[in-house]
């Protein structure tokens, strides 16, 4: 394996990490973003918060990881009012069949309550006071 001068690792490593990572150092002081442990420890923090957040929701299996990853980009695209109608719960949807079935529910209620609280509006027939029929 090639040995890389320590001074120009952080300039490797950059070139092959993902953009939002290789981005990070960019974000600090011009000293730090150039040291090559403290860009390490950097994005190890960033690893770990990874490791941490899959190990309390309990993804054991690869097809759990999938499901947590897919689920989290689906939170993204509920609209507002479902999100804080499920406030309290929304850490705990941890599949997207879950979290798909309490969408479904909350628009199938806000339907139902919708098609309660219209009136009917049939002005063809309406009488007035005096019996005249107005169209």
């Amino acid at each position: 394996m090639a040995q890389v001068p320590k001074k120009d690792c952080v300039a490797y490593l950059s070139a092959v990490l993902p953009p939002e990572l290789s981005n990070m150092p960019a974000r600090e002081v011009p000293d730090n973003a150039s040291n090559y442990d403290f860009v390490k420890s950097l994005i190890l923090k960033r690893y770990n918060y990874f490791s941490e957040w899959i190990s309390k929701l309990k993804s054991d299996t690869f097809q759990q990881l999938k499901d947590l990853m897919v689920t989290e980009q689906l939170k993204f695209r509920v609209p507002l009012d479902v999100r804080e109608h499920y406030l309290e719960d929304w850490l705990k949807f941890t599949t997207p069949f879950e979290l798909a079935e309490k969408v479904d529910d909350y628009g199938n209620i806000r339907e139902s309550f919708k098609k309660k609280d219209q009136p009917k509006r049939n002005f063809a027939n309406f009488r007035g006071e005096n019996g005249i029929t107005m169209t």
